[in-house]
């Protein structure tokens, strides 16, 4: 279950699962909602639900020693969130962030932004409760999550 970064939609982001299937993996991308064509009122928590039922229905195809959990920037906050409530094989965090908050705090340190993001992702917390193996992807020349 892949969940891309913040930039773009699946139009965007849809060539990433040739490297996935040419390495033997079934590789479901999904959008969020207001992202590429896909509706509905963003939110923290309306963006965990969708990724929850999305794994849910999974589960009826494959078992969850079969599922591994990929994000990339934006989305290591969702794919934290739904390896923290459920057991997948593994977890792996491409340019992960501790929290939005963190993030927007180092672009404009000086506004308390926190009340006025539409999600605030606390990844550290659900780091916390994940059981699977993790893995981390990241590079020392990232200006947006250093």
């Amino acid at each position: 279950l892949y969940m891309h970064g913040n930039a773009g939609s699946l139009r965007d982001w849809g060539w990433i699962y040739k490297d996935f299937v040419a390495r033997g993996y079934d590789i479901l991308l999904i959008d969020y909602r207001t992202y590429g064509k896909s509706t509905g009122k963003l939110s923290e928590k309306n963006m965990h639900s969708d990724v929850t039922f999305i794994y849910d229905e999974l589960k009826k195809d494959y078992q969850e020693n079969q599922i591994i959990i990929y994000g990339r920037s934006i989305g290591t906050g969702m794919a934290t969130h739904i390896a923290s409530i459920r057991k997948p094989k593994g977890l792996v965090l491409e340019t992960p962030y501790y929290s939005i908050i963190d993030i927007a705090k180092r672009i404009v340190p000086f506004l308390f932004l926190e009340p006025l993001l539409k999600y605030k992702f606390k990844s550290f917390k659900f780091l916390k409760t994940v059981e699977c193996p993790i893995y981390f992807l990241h590079g020392t020349n990232d200006n947006v999550v250093p």
